[in-house]
C-alpha cells in the first residue's frame, strides 16, 4: 500500500485530535457482517458513531435483559430474545485511521452493537477488563486482522479516523467519523442489515481505489471511475475519481457549498 506525504498526515492529526480505541475481531467469522460481505480490511464502529444505530429484533430496546456487572462502572444488557440486533451503518465507506504515526485504510462492513450477545458475553466473562467491553461504552474501531496489523497490531487509542481513503480528496476534507459533521453528512449512505458471523454472500465487486482512478486521463476515466470537476472553494482537484468517492464528494460538497460545487461526467448514486 502506498501512502501520501507526512505533511498530509500532520494536517489530519492537527485537524482532529483523538481517535477511536482500536481493537481486533481477528478474522471474518469473528468480525461478522451487517453489510452482506466480508473482507480482510473491514472495520466496525460502535453505536452512535458515524450514523451507526442498532435495534433489538424483538423491539425490546427499552426493556433489555440484565446480563452482568461489567466491573467498569456499568451493567451489561442484551436484547430479551438473546438475538443479535439489526443495525444501520454506512456499508462500504472507506475510513483512514491513524495511530502512533501509522496509517491504514479500512472499509465499514459491520457494526459493534452494545447489546449483541457475543459482545456482552465477552464483557461478562472478563469483568473489569475494558478491552473486552469496549463496544459497550466507548468509541471503538473493531478491525479485521489486516488494518489492525498495519497499525502495529496492538490495542490502544488512535490519533483519528477520517472519512475516505488515506491521501484521497475526501480524506483531505478532514471529516472525523466521530463528529456532528459526519453524523449529519453520512445519513444517505446508511444501510440496514442483520449481523451475522458466517455464510454471508459475497455479491459486491471491489470498487477501484482512488489510486487506480486518479492516474487515469479524462478519456480513460471509465469502468468504475468518473471524471469530476469542483469549484475553487471546494478545495478538491479536477480529476478521475473512483465512483464511490465521487458519490460521497457530490453529496458532501453539495450540502456544504451548494449544488454544482462538484460535478461529474455522469450521475453517481448514493
Amino acid at each position: 500500500m502506498s501512502f501520501p506525504s507526512l505533511l498530509f498526515f500532520g494536517a489530519l492529526a492537527s485537524a482532529k485530535a483523538g481517535g477511536p480505541y482500536v481493537t481486533t475481531c481477528h478474522n471474518d467469522v469473528e468480525c461478522g457482517t451487517t453489510c452482506g460481505e466480508y473482507s480482510e480490511d473491514s472495520v466496525a464502529f460502535n453505536e452512535d458513531v458515524f450514523g451507526t444505530k442498532c435495534h433489538c429484533q424483538d423491539g425490546s430496546d427499552d426493556n433489555l435483559k440484565w446480563a452482568c456487572d461489567s466491573g467498569l462502572g456499568f451493567d451489561a444488557w442484551t436484547c430479551q430474545d438473546g438475538q443479535p440486533p439489526n443495525c444501520d451503518t454506512p456499508c462500504g465507506q472507506t475510513i483512514c485511521i491513524g495511530m502512533n504515526g501509522l496509517y491504514t485504510n479500512s472499509v465499514i462492513r459491520s457494526a459493534c452493537p452494545q447489546h449483541h450477545p457475543v459482545n456482552v458475553g465477552q464483557c461478562c466473562d472478563n469483568p473489569g477488563n475494558s478491552d473486552y467491553c469496549t463496544c459497550l461504552f466507548q468509541w471503538t474501531a473493531d478491525l479485521n486482522w489486516k488494518p489492525y496489523q498495519e497499525l502495529g497490531g496492538n490495542n490502544g487509542w488512535a490519533d483519528g479516523a477520517w472519512w475516505g481513503e488515506c491521501g484521497s480528496e475526501l480524506a483531505g476534507l478532514n471529516i472525523s467519523v466521530d463528529s456532528l459533521r459526519a453524523e449529519q453528512l453520512v445519513q444517505p449512505f446508511l444501510r440496514r442489515g442483520s449481523w451475522c458471523a458466517q455464510n454471508a454472500t459475497l455479491h459486491a465487486r471491489a470498487a477501484p481505489t482512488g489510486e487506480d482512478c486518479g492516474a487515469r486521463s479524462e478519456d480513460d476515466c471509465v469502468a468504475g471511475c468518473v471524471w469530476c470537476n469542483g469549484v475553487d472553494q471546494a478545495g478538491v482537484k479536477n480529476k478521475c475519481y473512483a465512483e464511490r468517492e465521487a458519490s460521497v464528494l457530490t453529496h458532501v460538497l453539495g450540502v456544504e457549498l451548494g449544488t454544482g460545487s462538484f460535478s461529474c461526467a455522469h450521475e453517481v448514486s448514493v
